[in-house]
């Protein structure tokens, strides 16, 4: 299933539900329960990203995504990283 067959799912089900909340909220918490939401970062002057502990990230221009420890990623990879990232961090948040 993709992510976009995942969604409509997910506003088919929060259209079902029956409680007092307008349903804008309903989605919205809905979706939020299941994917991160996040605000991408706009490239520095270099035209790199900052990525937190002095770390930016840089696009090649083979296309290859690297931190500047020589660790090349396609976009694929560079996303199920990001997604792996932010789910760890999830789950730290949570055991705080």
């Amino acid at each position: 299933m993709s992510i976009r067959d995942e969604l409509i799912r997910i506003v088919e089900d929060a259209d079902a539900d029956i409680d007092e909340r307008p349903f804008p909220d309903r989605i919205v918490d809905a979706i939020l329960c299941r994917y991160a939401v996040v605000e991408l970062p706009e490239p520095d002057f270099h035209g790199c990203w900052p990525a937190g502990g002095g770390t930016r990230v840089m696009l090649n221009v083979d296309g290859k995504i690297t931190n500047g420890y020589a660790i090349r990623e396609t976009p694929a990879e560079a996303r199920a990283l990001a997604a792996a990232l932010l789910a760890a961090a999830n789950r730290a948040e949570s055991q705080q």
